[in-house]
């Protein structure tokens, strides 16, 4: 916890082989708690035979949007540390959570956005419930 909580953005190690653990989601919790960015790196994904590694991805991102329901705001980079695959991309997602981690918006913006979504949620829906 000290870690999460002096951590100004975390990355989250999974190894391709084992997929997401509940432990794994557990951490992402606590970071998402602590307000702190995520980024997912999938380590060993040269390990992973080819002709699977479509239906990985597909299964991997399907198992964090069913666990969290985050899958857009958290990024999942599948890289191989030993052949320096995709690498780089982690390190430039970093840069791109931490920023808009650290994004200031104005309380002008705020609340424009506030009355906009006021109107809309007394809008009529079908059952005449509000939004």
């Amino acid at each position: 916890m000290r870690a999460i909580k002096g951590s100004q953005c975390v990355i989250v190690l999974i190894d391709a082989l084992d997929s997401f653990t509940s432990v794994d989601f557990d951490l992402v919790n606590l970071c998402i708690q602590e307000g702190r960015p995520v980024v997912l790196v999938v380590n060993k994904w040269d390990l992973v035979d080819a002709k699977w590694k479509e239906r990985a991805v597909t299964f991997m991102k399907n198992q964090v949007e069913k666990k969290l329901g985050i899958l857009n705001s958290v990024p999942i980079h599948f890289i191989s540390a030993t052949e320096s695959i995709r690498t780089q991309r982690v390190l430039d997602s970093v840069l791109d959570v931490y920023t808009g981690w650290n994004k200031r918006i104005s309380t002008g913006l705020l609340n424009n956005w506030l009355e906009r979504f006021k109107r809309v949620q007394k809008m009529p829906t079908k059952e005449e419930r509000k939004l």
